[in-house]
């Protein structure tokens, strides 16, 4: 009858994993992919397994069914503020995270992120110029610590919008791929600039 029962549970919580968000996915010790939404086998993955400062990241795809695995990731709202402020009383009155506040209040309420490799939580998914790699989480390298702005990433929908970009540019910048497969590049990129914008976020269990 235990057996029964426990067999029971293992299977509503497996039906459950695709529901739950990055705060429910602390407890149970679950990872994320983070792929293309059109592609679903060719997800973020750091370049050479190499986890250190300013390492590129760039596409792993396993198109061919050998079973290999890309990157995982850990997925953190920033915790001073873990969402789009356009001066509401509930933010202090302040905007944030873009200098251009008419950006405040078109991503209002979407979730800011913090990427973070499973295998560290000392580093993120930041940019520099454009080009997408592993950046300081913080200074003082606390997970959920407030992010550096090259580190924080606007979930609109299916994509990524990357904060520091955005500021420089003076206009959107999105997490963009340039292609789907093995050791495509990935970039922060303008809209209609060319490449894959849509990612999709999925739960496995470490």
């Amino acid at each position: 009858m235990r057996r029964i029962a426990a067999a029971a549970v293992v299977a509503i919580i497996a039906a459950l994993l695709p529901l739950m968000g990055p705060g429910m996915a602390q407890a149970t010790n679950v990872g994320y992919y983070i792929c293309l939404t059109n592609s679903p086998t060719s997800c973020l993955d750091v370049k050479g397994d190499s986890y250190t400062l300013f390492q590129p990241v760039w596409i792993f795809s396993d198109a061919a069914g050998s079973g290999a695995t890309a990157l995982g990731w850990n997925p953190q709202k920033d915790s001073e503020f873990n969402a789009n402020c356009d001066g509401q009383s509930s933010c202090g009155g302040i905007y944030y995270p873009f200098t251009d506040h008419a950006l405040d209040k078109m991503y209002y309420n979407d979730p800011n992120y913090l990427l973070v490799p499973n295998i560290t939580s000392c580093l993120a998914l930041g940019e520099d110029v454009g080009v997408v790699e592993l950046r300081e989480l913080s200074e003082n390298c606390v997970l959920g610590g407030v992010s550096n702005l090259a580190d924080e990433w606007i979930k609109a929908g299916n994509q990524f919008i990357n904060v520091a970009r955005t500021n420089t540019t003076g206009t959107v910048s999105l997490l963009t791929a340039l292609g789907s497969g093995n050791g495509a590049t990935v970039d922060v990129l303008t809209p209609g600039s060319g490449g894959w914008t849509q990612w999709t976020i999925s739960p496995f269990v470490n």
